[in-house]
């Protein structure tokens, strides 16, 4: 991700939370906690955020990636970043 971008940095990692096994637990791999989820599903789509949105960018940076998707991914990167 670019310097513009404002989320939390590093990995995003999922596991039962220590406290309850019905919930799981989101964290960065610098500690931060994401988010807390009763869905393993929701966690695997959580914690890939990361990694798709920095594919989806390149993607729409690239000349010759996709152009006829390019205006829906640079719509959707910025609905990410809470700018829709």
């Amino acid at each position: 991700m670019n310097e513009l971008t404002k989320f939390t940095k590093g990995i995003w990692d999922w596991e039962h939370d220590d406290c309850t096994s019905s919930m799981i637990q989101v964290d960065s791999d610098i500690g931060v906690s994401i988010a807390r989820l009763q869905s393993e599903n929701d966690a695997y789509l959580i914690s890939a955020a990361p990694e798709m949105y920095e594919l989806l960018e390149f993607i729409a940076n690239a000349p010759l990636a996709a152009p006829h998707k390019a205006v829906e991914i640079k719509k959707l990167l910025a609905k990410a970043r809470g700018e829709l």
